[in-house]
């Protein structure tokens, strides 16, 4: 086995065992090839030392080797350096020893361990907030707002409250991106102000440039929204009214504890006429946006089968259009709130 396909063999192995990744590899003076982990995937065993993320060295040469400077680790290492000599088919070595001297890590490593140790922190206290029952007795029974019941025209109040009256907006088939999609009739790019019923079943969550025919991202103007969704907050995929009455109930739940916990702004609801509501927020910042990819799986209960759905946060993605008629469920997609 060469030295390239140990490393190979090497970077999948971490990833897939110790969900951590090899940031770079480098050598020794002494010639000995080694890997670098910006933080140590044993970082919860660590009890001395100021600097509880320093770097790890993974050393493939001369000696299969996992090196941290913390030496209350040294077990799980040590589990982990036979793991990977047996990986990487057994190489003359005994899984221990070999030389190294300490390389410091760069200032992008740092950086980039610094902010895994942020990550790891904002998804502890959601599951703190899931496993202590602070969502659900919290939030678990506070109503969906609904504001819409007496309106003459839902969607005109939607799109008039939502855009401005010469936005471009893309209405369409969930698949209807493209020059073809809009000369077949199934997506068009009209102004906001033009938009007066509910004649496909997407509408965008951006606007567009002039002259777009093709609603991928490159072609945004501005990312207006983000829609938060729910499908799947049951142990089974929710078929009955009652299963998608909780479903529902679970979404709006985990919906007022985001919208709480980050201070986002709501600007709508949709019921999208199957088992989930839409919860439209305007674009919160870059940090909020991390924030909520990187809870999304925990963002549940727990015998959920899935937390947040992401799909609906991308800028060209499309979301259910108000009023519209689904005939595969013959429900409505309804307006529920508008701020």
């Amino acid at each position: 086995m060469t030295l390239d396909e140990k490393k190979l063999r090497a970077e999948s192995f971490i990833s897939d065992h110790y969900d951590a990744d090899i940031d770079e590899w480098d050598v020794t003076s002494e010639g000995n090839t080694f890997g670098v982990i910006p933080c140590c995937p044993f970082e919860d065993e660590h009890t001395t030392g100021g600097n509880k993320s320093e770097p790890v060295w993974v050393f493939l040469e001369p000696n299969v080797k996992v090196h941290c400077f913390h030496q209350s680790c040294l077990e799980s290492r040590e589990a982990m350096a036979k793991a990977l000599w047996m990986h990487l088919e057994r190489p003359e070595s005994s899984g221990l020893g070999g030389s190294y001297k300490k390389k410091d890590p760069t200032p992008e490593q740092l950086a980039k361990a610094e902010e895994k140790k942020i990550l790891q922190k904002q998804i502890q206290q959601v599951v703190a907030a899931r496993e202590s029952g602070l969502i659900h007795n919290m939030y678990g029974y506070i109503a969906t707002p609904n504001n819409c019941k007496d309106l003459a025209d839902p969607l005109r109040a939607f799109m008039d409250a939502m855009y401005n009256p010469n936005d471009l907006i893309w209405s369409g088939e969930f698949n209807g991106s493209g020059q073809w999609a809009v000369d077949a009739g199934i997506a068009e790019f009209t102004e906001a102000k033009h938009i007066t019923n509910a004649k496909h079943p997407f509408i965008s969550n951006s606007t567009y440039k002039s002259g777009t025919v093709d609603r991928k991202k490159d072609n945004v103007l501005e990312q207006k929204y983000i829609v938060l969704e729910w499908d799947k907050l049951l142990p089974h995929v929710p078929e009955t009214n009652a299963d998608i009455d909780e479903n529902l109930r679970r979404g709006g739940a985990l919906f007022q504890y985001v919208k709480s916990t980050l201070g986002l702004e709501h600007c709508s609801t949709v019921y999208s006429g199957n088992k989930s509501l839409h919860f439209w927020v305007k674009k919160p910042s870059d940090e909020k946006m991390r924030w909520l990819k990187n809870c999304a799986k925990e963002l549940r209960y727990e015998d959920s089968l899935e937390g947040l759905d992401t799909a609906c946060m991308a800028k060209s993605q499309p979301c259910r259009t108000p009023t519209h008629y689904r005939a595969d469920k013959e429900r409505e997609q309804k307006l529920i709130f508008l701020r």
